[in-house]
């Protein structure tokens, strides 16, 4: 698996570890832990201590262990980039 902690500024080859896919925009929380061959969705939303054990559709939020979805953001709902 993959552990990542506190949000933070993150050298890129950190997104291109094998099997994981990040989507842009995406949040991953306080020591959640995706697995390998997961793809996390752009503006997806991963809670803390969440483990990702199957892929998180855009703009899906998920929770707990393992992961279940929460809700889903609309469109016009999700931040936007300045």
């Amino acid at each position: 698996p993959l552990f990542l902690s506190p949000p933070s500024p993150l050298p890129p080859p950190f997104f291109n570890h094998p099997g994981v896919r990040v989507g842009r925009g995406a949040w991953i929380g306080v020591a959640a832990v995706v697995h390998h061959k997961v793809e996390i969705g752009a503006k997806a939303t991963i809670g803390g201590g969440a483990v990702v054990t199957r892929d998180v559709l855009p703009g899906q939020t998920v929770v707990a262990w393992a992961a279940r979805s929460l809700r889903e953001v609309a469109e016009d709902r999700r931040l936007k980039r300045s």
